[in-house]
Order: C-alpha cells, then sequence, then structure tokens
C-alpha cells in the first residue's frame, strides 16, 4: 500500500497503465502463486518485462513492448532505464512511444542519466528511494525536490557518526525506524547511505503530511583505498566525474592499491585526450596510484542485477583514513 501511495507521486498509482523492466523470480513459483501474481497484475493494469538478461536483442525487444503497450508509467531498475535509453540513441525511430511518466527503483542515477532517460525514453524522471529491509522509504514528487517519506510507518532520520541528528540541510548518515515489522523491529537502522533533511515548514506543496529527504547521496560503505593512506567515497568520483557531460556511465575496478581502473560509457570514441582529461581529475586524490581509463559497452552487474559502481579485488582492506564526502566535493 505504501508503494501504491508513493507511486502515485509520480501519477503511477495502480489503475494507469504500467510497464516494469524489472527482475524476475530466480525460481519458479509454485502454480497457484504465479495465477495470484497474474491476478493481481491485471487488477492494476501492470505488465512486467524481465530485464536481467539485458542484451541487446533484449533491449530492442523491450522498446517493442513499450511500443506495443504504450504505457502511461514506466518503471525499472535505474541503470537498465539509462541503458534502454542509449539503445535507443543509437536506434533511431526504434521506440514511437514517448512515456509520460518513469520511476527508477532500487539504485541512484549517475550523473547525466536523468536527462539521457528524459531525451529518449519519456517525459520526466522520478526517482524512488526504498531498501530491501523497509521497501519503499520515499519518492520523487511531480512538484517538489527530494523524496516525500513515509512518516506513518517508518521513522527516518539523519545522523551523524555518534548517532545525533544534524540540522536539516546538512549531510550525514540516513538512519531509519521501523516497529511495524512483527519478524524483527529496526531501531535507529543505518541503511548505508548519505542525505540530509529538508526543514519542517518545507514538506512541499502538495500539503502532504510527510517530511522531506532533500538528497539521497549513495552508498558510504563502498571504499576506494589509496596508497597514501586514504579512502575515498564513491562520492569523489561522482563529484569529479559529473564534469564531464559525456561520461554517461562509470564503474571503478580496484585492481590494488597502486592500480585503479576507471570504466566509462560514452557514445563516441574515448580519445587519448578525453582519456588524459579524466586522469587528470581523479589524480589529485588517488596519488600514486596507475589509473587506466577504460571505455566500455556494458558496465558489469551484481547477481541481482544492479550495476555496480566499485569493483574491488583486495583480497584484505588496510585499515585507513576515512576522507568525508565533503573533503571529496
Amino acid at each position: 500500500a505504501l508503494a501504491h501511495r508513493s507511486y502515485s507521486f509520480a501519477s503511477a498509482e495502480p489503475g494507469r497503465r504500467a510497464l516494469f523492466v524489472w527482475g524476475d523470480a530466480a525460481v519458479r513459483p509454485p502454480l497457484l502463486t504465479r495465477v495470484r501474481t497474474r491476478f493481481s497484475q491485471w487488477a492494476e493494469n501492470r505488465s512486467y518485462f524481465n530485464c536481467f538478461f539485458f542484451d541487446q536483442h533484449r533491449k530492442r525487444q523491450c522498446c517493442q513492448a513499450i511500443n506495443q503497450r504504450r504505457p502511461e508509467a514506466l518503471i525499472g531498475y535505474a541503470g537498465n532505464l539509462a541503458e534502454l535509453a542509449a539503445f535507443c540513441r543509437s536506434q533511431p525511430g526504434l521506440l514511437t512511444w514517448r512515456t509520460p511518466h518513469i520511476i527508477t527503483a532500487a539504485e541512484g542515477l549517475q550523473t547525466g542519466q536523468r536527462e539521457l532517460i528524459e531525451e529518449f525514453l519519456g517525459d520526466r524522471v522520478f526517482m524512488s528511494y526504498g531498501s530491501r529491509e523497509f521497501m519503499s522509504i520515499g519518492m520523487e514528487s511531480a512538484r517538489d525536490g527530494g523524496y516525500h517519506l513515509a512518516d506513518d510507518n517508518l521513522l527516518v532520520e539523519v545522523v551523524d557518526d555518534h548517532g545525533r541528528p544534524v540540522p536539516d540541510g546538512r549531510t550525514g548518515q540516513i538512519a531509519v525506524t521501523d516497529l511495524h515489522n512483527t519478524a524483527n523491529p529496526f531501531v535507529r537502522y543505518l541503511v548505508g547511505d548519505l542525505g540530509s533533511m529538508a526543514a519542517d515548514d518545507a514538506r512541499g506543496s502538495h500539503g502532504l503530511p510527510f517530511r522531506r529527504l532533500l538528497t539521497v547521496r549513495g552508498r558510504n560503505h563502498e571504499f576506494v583505498y589509496t596508497p597514501n593512506g586514504e579512502k575515498l567515497t564513491l562520492l569523489y568520483f561522482v563529484h569529479q566525474l559529473k564534469e564531464f557531460p559525456w561520461v554517461e556511465g562509470f564503474q571503478i575496478v580496484q585492481r590494488t592499491l597502486q592500480h585503479i581502473v576507471v570504466r566509462v560509457r560514452c557514445e563516441k570514441l574515448l580519445s587519448t585526450r578525453r582519456k588524459r582529461a579524466l586522469e587528470t581529475q581523479l589524480r589529485p586524490k588517488l596519488s600514486s596510484a596507475r589509473i587506466d581509463i577504460e571505455q566500455v559497452d556494458e558496465l558489469t552487474r551484481r547477481p541481482n542485477g544492479k550495476i555496480a559502481l566499485l569493483i574491488s579485488e583486495l583480497e584484505v582492506l588496510p585499515s585507513l583514513n576515512v576522507v568525508s564526502a565533503r573533503e571529496c566535493a
């Protein structure tokens, strides 16, 4: 019910014709479960396209499904929708239907991906925020910036490293309390994301009685380790690579403390000049590490279908100093 309400903020409530670019069950469910699921999807006017295997052929099939279904709302993994938008750009005329409302889920959008999706897939992108532990936590709305929180189900706080609430607008760790989980209540559970909260008097123009998260800035437990005794949050790479509008997606691979590989997705051939510009931008915090810039067509995904922003091949993680998001900026 909370997810349905959250989707209604982006005009994608049950009943609107919707297509989910989503994963499928790893194990085939029992017949009765499949029948119930099919009936629920029919009643809610929703259909699903399995994107766990999303090669060029499957992307073409997904475009055909969108043209045939003509959905009012398109909901999918953020990385898959960005890939689909890039594919549509390379295949002019293949996608003939523009979806009015697009909702991204399961992962954040990298720099430029929202614009890419809105140019080649639909009219407007809305980001949802949730987790496997709590499901729906917040949702962007059609009018307001940030995420309307499910305050009637969860208590969401932004705290510092000592668990103390930080002032509105300041970045901290997102902590969630859930007392409605009958299997295992959660109290001030750190989900591993960074964010900032809007002031209580800025709840939004919808008149909803829900607070808003202004920002969600990604995982804080994924670090790149440098040779000179620091560990960088992935925000460092987000802040640096956003300066290059032709970067459509990236992935960091840490081979060793002395060797970092930056995989880049972009439309045109990655020239030597652009590689050198990327290396120069990243060099100040990576000290003496070797930086290799590689252009790829696809970014590696985890078994659950999400793009892994960081692939670490370090067998033993050193105990080093943390570089904060503010320092990275």
